[in-house]
């Protein structure tokens, strides 16, 4: 595969058993009016969202997760920080009742011009234990995180994941 390609699919979408964001829909602006679902990430505490995914043709050079996001609402701050990590699933090697220690990579995403308006924002990950040492054709949990106790993130409204609009590629 080739830089910028597709090597990921999102399979399902789950919430986490604790300090989960929320799930929700926001309403688009024709008429009638679409529904776009998100995950909403609230401005002052430390949330996620679990992501079962796949890795189809990867090749070992790491990955970028693209996190299609946008303000919810006018208030305070500009920025907001994203981090990503990766629990790999492989075949008959993994205990998923079993803890798991997340190492994460994140992003600082400046919000858009316009309220409303969607940014895309990505995570790299280097190939290794950045990925818990996923291979190609793994399944692989994805967590999404919005730290706004991180120094970066200033924005004190909810921040929205459009959820279906994740894309996975090599760098």
């Amino acid at each position: 595969m080739a830089s910028g390609d597709v090597v990921g699919m999102v399979l399902r979408s789950m919430a986490p058993a604790t300090a989960r964001a929320d799930p929700s829909v926001r309403a688009g602006g024709s008429s009638p009016a679409e529904h776009w679902p998100v995950i909403r990430y609230d401005g002052f505490t430390p949330e996620n969202w679990d992501f079962l995914c796949a890795l189809e043709g990867y090749g070992n050079t790491g990955i970028r997760v693209e996190l299609p996001w946008f303000r919810r609402a006018s208030g305070v701050g500009t920025t907001v920080r994203w981090q990503a990590a990766i629990r790999a699933v492989p075949d008959d090697a993994e205990v998923v009742t079993a803890a798991h220690a997340y190492i994460a990579q994140g992003v600082t995403s400046v919000e858009a011009n316009v309220l409303g308006e969607v940014k895309y924002p990505f995570v790299t990950l280097t190939h290794g234990t950045q990925m818990d040492s996923l291979a190609n054709k793994e399944r692989f949990i994805l967590r999404v995180t919005r730290d706004p106790t991180h120094v970066d993130d200033n924005m004190e409204n909810d921040a929205s994941l459009i959820w279906p609009a994740i894309v996975i590629r090599e760098p």
